[in-house]
């Protein structure tokens, strides 16, 4: 079984690193990576990040492949997010995605979808959301 993980720089994807490595990593067929899309890949808090999925997973004597992407967003769009995602779980053969969940303004809910809601719609695998 293959998870995809999509982590951020912030401590904002933590949940669902977390509840992949706990929910997951105990699977004998499990393979975890987490993966970060960003413009400046060298990035300090983007090293920070690496290293304490790093020793949450040795924590949890949970292997984790944890991989650091460039990728230009352009505008405010997540289009380029979602695209990107889309293909690495084509390219690894993806059984599942766990994504924390995005917390969203009223005005935001009547505007458009979450990166989540369109993935389900790019691909046909689970998408675990993480609160």
């Amino acid at each position: 079984m293959q998870v995809l993980v999509p982590f951020t720089a912030d401590t904002e994807g933590d949940r669902a690193v977390n509840y992949a490595i706990d929910t997951f990593g105990p699977l004998a067929n499990a393979t975890i990576t987490a993966v970060h899309f960003t413009e400046t890949p060298e990035n300090a808090s983007t090293q920070l990040r690496q290293q304490n999925i790093s020793d949450r997973a040795t924590e949890a004597g949970v292997s984790v492949d944890i991989v650091v992407e460039s990728l230009k967003y352009g505008d405010h769009s997540k289009a380029p997010l979602r695209k990107a995602i889309v293909e690495t779980v084509r390219k690894r053969e993806v059984d599942t995605v766990v994504l924390a969940h995005e917390e969203k303004t009223a005005l935001q809910e009547l505007l458009n979808t979450t990166t989540a809601e369109r993935l389900l719609s790019d691909i046909q695998i689970p998408v675990v959301l993480v609160p």
